[in-house]
């Protein structure tokens, strides 16, 4: 599939726009609730930015086992731990307590 960027995605991927876009205006029976979500509040998992929020243009976006992870200040490309402060539906918010592999490119 390809996107505007000009970059491919793999058959059955999706963009986390998609998904943003997705959890907008989807019913809410169709949203992953917490409660099906392998994540809870206090969990450290690790996670790879793929893009800044549209509407929040300090906030890092990456997806973690179909949910979507924001992150306060992190950037597209890293590979980071997260510490989860806040569920909502379909969505995870936390704090980046360290980088998972290399060095934050500037």
């Amino acid at each position: 599939m390809a996107r505007g960027d000009g970059a491919t995605e793999a058959p059955g991927q999706h963009s986390v726009s998609d998904i943003l876009m997705h959890m907008a205006f989807a019913e809410p029976a169709s949203r992953v609730m917490p409660r099906d979500w392998p994540v809870k509040t206090g969990d450290e998992i690790e996670v790879e930015i793929d893009e800044i929020d549209p509407a929040d243009r300090g906030v890092g976006v990456g997806m973690y086992k179909g949910g979507v992870i924001f992150v306060e200040g992190a950037h597209p490309g890293e590979r980071i731990r997260v510490r989860i402060t806040k569920l909502l539906l379909g969505s995870g918010f936390g704090i980046h307590i360290a980088s998972a592999v290399g060095e934050r490119m500037k």
